[in-house]
């Protein structure tokens, strides 16, 4: 049986099985007991469903627990690999939506009244890998809204969140189940927010060292910028979550569209091999052709369209009619093509295709170039395509820092190494 993985942003560290007994949750813990916080809210009647191994393994979305660490995008446990299926589907995008509601499960029916006030969702300056801030703490009924419908919490946004971009969210305990009773964390949730079963090594000491992280950032930036501060001790869940780089592709391929026009491209240089999969013939692109032109009059006489989506037939006539009487023959209507380039597939594979870029993501090639070796075969690759190596250094560091960084990639050790290469 295909083993269901569940990945993380956090180096790879931890890995989920869904394969009932196979599956395993690695790293010991050093003490046998729970604080008695975590035993009262492990023993409320409604829990929160979150579960990090086994036949039943689920994570509430967005959470970056859910990433493929090595080429940077959401990776859903599936044994599918359709994209017809969204959960395929959304292993394409490097990050979660920035206007998608989202919803957290629990194990009984929710109180809606006490909903609002048990959610925080605030924006950080960096990635939790990094050295996050609190940025903003933003308000219920403002930035999103918070309902219930039977046994789950469900956020919407009102404002989209900003595209590439690190949020927190957190809930806290004054959420109440239909019967008064406070919901309480789920076994899975316990284990990483526990500070007296501290994980030493395996799987589950960076996501350990994350709930740690994510609960402080929460209890410190309600403290600090809301009238309502959350404690770390009442959250029954939190999660980091990054959202998509909304824009980029289609500002990158603005970018190749511009570069081809000057004297050192074309769009043969720039769409070749994978990046034109189909071999388009790029060359013609902007190529206009034009036919013989006609008068106005006539040519609006024979236009189909124009009486079908914007006018009468006798509105028509009309148009015709002023036209002839106050400037006839002054309009000659040329009819033309122009060749223009279409990202997507046609015809029944249109809503299946992502639109794929042509290179490896920066992602991978982050991960490649933390390995010595594997920085040496890039910068034999680069020399192979006839690239000298000190003028694309020289690039890199000149136009690419920021969109490096910001994708916390070690962009300096890569020009370091291409500089002496």
């Amino acid at each position: 049986m295909k083993k269901t993985i569940l990945a993380t942003a956090l180096s790879g560290a931890l890995f989920l099985s869904g394969c009932g007994s196979d599956a395993t949750q690695s790293g010991e813990p050093t003490l046998p007991t729970y604080e008695s916080f975590i035993t009262t809210s492990l023993a409320q009647p409604t829990k929160l469903e979150f579960i990090l191994s086994g036949a039943n393994a689920t994570v509430p979305v967005p959470n970056n627990l859910l990433f493929n660490p090595v080429d940077g995008t959401i990776e859903l446990p599936t044994d599918d690999s359709a994209l017809s299926n969204p959960l395929v589907a959304m292993g394409q995008v490097d990050g979660w939506s920035t206007t998608a509601s989202f919803f957290v499960p629990f194990s009984g029916q929710l109180d809606s009244a006490t909903a609002a006030s048990s959610v925080s969702i605030i924006k950080i300056t960096d990635k939790m890998t990094g050295n996050p801030l609190p940025e903003k703490v933003l308000q219920n009924d403002i930035d999103y809204e918070v309902s219930v419908s039977g046994k789950r919490l469900i956020i919407t946004p009102k404002i989209p969140f900003e595209s590439t971009s690190e949020y927190l969210i957190a809930i806290n305990d004054s959420l109440q189940d239909v019967d008064g009773a406070k919901v309480g964390m789920s076994q899975s949730y316990a284990s990483l927010k526990s500070k007296s079963r501290p994980y030493e090594s395996g799987d589950l000491v960076a996501p350990q060292q994350l709930t740690y992280g994510v609960e402080a950032l929460v209890e410190g930036a309600t403290t600090a910028l809301t009238p309502n501060p959350v404690s770390a001790e009442s959250i029954v869940y939190s999660a980091w979550f990054s959202t998509q780089s909304v824009g980029a592709t289609l500002a990158a391929t603005k970018g190749m569209l511009a570069l081809a026009q000057g004297a050192d491209y074309s769009y043969e240089t720039i769409w070749k091999e994978s990046a034109n999969p189909n071999n388009a013939p790029v060359a013609t692109i902007g190529q206009m052709t034009f036919g013989t032109g006609a008068d106005y009059a006539a040519v609006l006489a024979n236009d189909a369209n124009f009486t079908k989506y914007i006018a009468s037939a006798a509105e028509r006539d009309q148009v015709i009619g002023l036209y002839n009487l106050n400037t006839p023959n002054m309009v000659t209507v040329s009819r033309g093509t122009v060749n223009l380039p279409y990202y997507l597939e046609t015809g029944t594979n249109w809503n299946t295709q992502p639109f794929e870029s042509g290179s490896t993501s920066l992602a991978i090639i982050n991960d490649a170039v933390t390995d010595e070796a594997e920085l040496n075969n890039f910068s034999e690759q680069l020399v192979g395509y006839g690239i000298n190596l000190l003028s694309f250094s020289q690039i890199l560091r000149r136009n690419f820092k920021t969109s490096l960084a910001t994708h916390s990639l070690n962009w300096m050790a890569l020009v370091t190494t291409l500089s002496a290469s």
